[in-house]
């Protein structure tokens, strides 16, 4: 159960978040350009939406889609202070049903916190530049319609005393452990870092070795 403190966070942060989305057409889109063959921006930066012709044994089916080329690395990051608590934002995007969800201290692509588009500055960001390669996870994201598009997922300690910026709180594990219970709540973003970081235990007992699974992958790799 979430106590009371999340609860009237959540519910004061839902009052102040404002957002409006409206469609448009491209043509009316500025610094966008279009043609038969993409849709990208003029900086060559952020992603460019193309169309794929897939030929695969993929359950025998071969099919059509746009998918979305964003050849560079993001930041997906958390910090953990000396009290075991993890620092998340309450971020509000298109499409979240609960309108604001639960999110990584930094969410964002090169392209943002590049600030490519001249938008705020990622706050928290000069944690995780430079951060040592213990502590980072690269993971793909959402291969059926991303094209090469990495996430660097990480989790670093910070013993000094941090700021705590409006729309930041501090969760604990028990927290963390309630929130997850919740539909629509912690964002799929925080949930990837978190399971990145996974320590197995004596009570895991997977039904596939790791070294059966590699070699399946290796059988289909071709």
């Amino acid at each position: 159960m979430i106590n009371h403190k999340i609860k009237n966070w959540l519910q004061k942060e839902k009052k102040i978040s404002k957002l409006n989305v409206r469609m448009s057409k491209l043509s009316n889109l500025d610094n966008w350009n279009f043609n038969n063959k993409e849709i990208s921006h003029k900086s060559g930066k952020f992603f460019k939406i193309v169309g794929l012709k897939i030929y695969t044994n993929f359950f025998k089916k071969n099919w059509d889609q746009p998918i979305i080329i964003q050849d560079e690395v993001g930041i997906l990051g958390i910090i953990k202070n000396d009290n075991n608590k993890y620092l998340l934002q309450a971020k509000i995007e298109p499409g979240n049903r609960n309108k604001i969800q639960i999110s990584p201290t930094v969410q964002a692509t090169k392209s943002n916190y590049s600030k490519i588009h001249g938008g705020k500055k990622v706050p928290y960001l000069n944690y995780f530049l430079n951060t040592n390669k213990k502590n980072v996870i690269n993971q793909s994201e959402q291969g059926f319609r991303y094209l090469n598009k990495f996430n660097s997922n990480i989790i670093i300690r910070i013993k000094k005393k941090i700021d705590l910026l409006p729309g930041f709180f501090w969760f604990s594990l028990s927290d963390l452990t309630n929130l997850i219970k919740e539909k629509n709540l912690l964002n799929m973003n925080a949930i990837s870092i978190f399971s990145s970081f996974v320590k197995k235990s004596k009570y895991d007992n997977p039904y596939n070795s790791e070294k059966t699974i590699n070699n399946l992958i290796k059988k289909n790799d071709k």
